[in-house]
């Protein structure tokens, strides 16, 4: 059958039960790597191993180490030896619940030391998230669970404060900064007081502090029940940090967490800190975002206008990358889709700054801008359009879709929307459920392909050019994130196969295809 020809439905929960199956069902059957490389028919991903994980989703990857969020524990898994992957250790805290994320980070905590830190967040059971010690990764240390008022899907950790995703009720979904800098002892940056966890935080009081919810800015698209806050990114920047908040169907909205930059000249110093952030940008709203979307919308509408499901800038910033998680197409046509499975959008964010001009905020989906709030709580002018066109970049606001990454279209009958990946200064890494492990150069977006000047026209930007694909009978890739090679052209991509385990692959540059 063709693609548009389906017409089994393949739903997200399903998907997970069927393809967490016992370890060994896809990936130990492929028959070597040949025959692997021939069936997607490309032969620049040579597959190596995987590593025992069960109940693995997500997987980031730390130095030459995987680091796995397994069913309420984290594993380890050795890199040091890519071709030959070994799983180490899997150590679990005291409350388990449903873990969907994990994320590391090493820097010099409260008392002078420098560790390399685990959260595990938990997505049902108990609220939190759990704290470990990894700085050995053969021997990981739980240290201590962090309570929140809801469950959380996912965080980032970076430089001592993790930032939750929290959903505690329709009109309360946020950002959560909380300070792990000592890593046995986290509190929460939220609220007027001072508060020990997120438990104790007032309800009059959420979204106050080391928090920031949607509702403060765009009091239109507050329902959560449609825009919850799904992931978070948060990046260094000239003058501080951006955190990348993926809301769903109302887009990426880019906040200011991190400590007052440096005065520049004909901009005064914001005042955002990770206890007053403040957002700059929103973008990639679809059209429905301040109503009530159908029930259908989550998951059944794909393509282009979708959700922002997770998003990832360039290392320089100059493009975020924002991936949609939807099951359209004619195998969800009973349910009124009129898209297809979600793909990742690619956006121009070169204006994505912690100020513009005399301290106005980028708001580019307006023709205008508005005047950059003071505190979290200032809301954006009333009748402010969701997105403005994006026939051409707007030439003072430059935050635009220049370029689109399809899903791939087999196997038949399967799952193949975009999940999580990740995006180097070259290439971008990719999974799409069922539709495999890909890989992607970046060439297409900058100047000459010497990936350091964008071109100055959106006409002659182009999609990034597909290198590779992974994706045997068998495998459902949760993410896929690079390992960079000790030397020369080669890269390793970690991925997570769904409840199995940690997969390697190498892409090798130059490679001439099989007969």
């Amino acid at each position: 059958m063709t693609r548009r020809e389906r017409k089994t439905p393949t739903n997200r929960r399903t998907l997970l039960k069927t393809t967490g199956a016992a370890f060994g069902a896809g990936v130990l059957g492929l028959g070597g790597t040949t025959s692997a490389a021939a069936a997607s028919n490309y032969d620049t991903y040579e597959y190596h191993s995987t590593a025992p994980a069960p109940g693995v989703q997500e997987l980031v990857v730390h130095g030459r180490w995987a680091f796995c969020a397994t069913n309420g524990a984290i594993t380890t898994v050795d890199l040091r030896e890519p071709s030959l992957p070994r799983t180490a250790a899997r150590v679990r805290g005291d409350h388990d619940g449903d873990s969907l994320d994990v994320k590391v980070d090493d820097y010099v905590t409260a008392s002078g030391e420098r560790r390399t830190v685990a959260i595990l967040t938990h997505n049902s059971g108990d609220a939190g998230i759990s704290v470990f010690d990894v700085t050995d990764p053969a021997n990981p240390a739980y240290l201590t669970f962090f309570p929140t008022v809801d469950d959380i899907h996912n965080t980032f950790l970076k430089d001592g404060y993790t930032y939750l995703t929290v959903t505690d009720s329709f009109d309360h979904s946020r950002m959560v900064v909380v300070d792990v800098t000592d890593p046995e002892n986290p509190t929460t940056l939220e609220g007027e007081g001072d508060y020990a966890n997120g438990t104790e935080v007032p309800d009059e009081e959420r979204g106050t502090g080391g928090s920031w919810m949607l509702r403060d800015a765009r009091k239109d698209m507050a329902n959560a029940n449609v825009n919850p806050l799904h992931d978070i990114w948060v990046a260094d920047h000239a003058d501080g940090e951006l955190a990348y908040l993926c809301y769903w169907e109302a887009g990426v909205v880019v906040d200011v967490s991190g400590e007052p930059g440096t005065e520049r000249t004909g901009s005064p110093v914001h005042a955002a800190t990770k206890t007053n952030p403040v957002a700059v940008a929103h973008f990639g709203a679809v059209e429905y975002a301040d109503g009530d979307a159908p029930s259908t919308v989550k998951y059944a509408n794909g393509g282009e206008k979708s959700n922002a499901h997770y998003a990832q800038p360039t290392p320089d910033g100059a493009y975020t990358f924002v991936g949609a998680e939807t099951f359209g197409g004619t195998a969800h046509e009973e349910l009124g889709a009129t898209g297809d499975h979600g793909g990742i959008r690619v956006f121009d964010s070169r204006a994505v700054d912690l100020l513009s001009g005399d301290g106005v905020a980028i708001y580019p989906e307006a023709d205008g801008v508005t005047r950059l709030p003071t505190t979290k709580k200032d809301t954006m002018e009333e009748g402010v359009p969701l997105q403005r066109s994006t026939d051409q970049r707007h030439p003072e606001n430059p935050v635009d879709l220049v370029a689109y990454v399809d899903a791939p279209d087999q196997p038949d009958d399967a799952a193949l929307t975009s999940h999580n990946f990740d995006v180097t200064e070259t290439k971008l890494f990719t999974s799409w459920y069922q539709g495999g492990v890909r890989a992607f150069d970046l060439g297409p977006l900058y100047a000459g392909e010497d990936y350091s000047t964008v071109p100055a026209a959106a006409s002659d930007i182009e999609p990034p050019t597909e290198l590779a694909a992974f994706a045997p009978d068998g495998t459902a890739f949760w993410t896929a994130e690079n390992l960079a090679a000790e030397q020369g052209a080669t890269y390793y991509t970690v991925a997570s196969d769904i409840g199995k385990g940690a997969t390697v692959l190498e892409l090798t540059e130059g490679l001439q295809a099989l007969p």
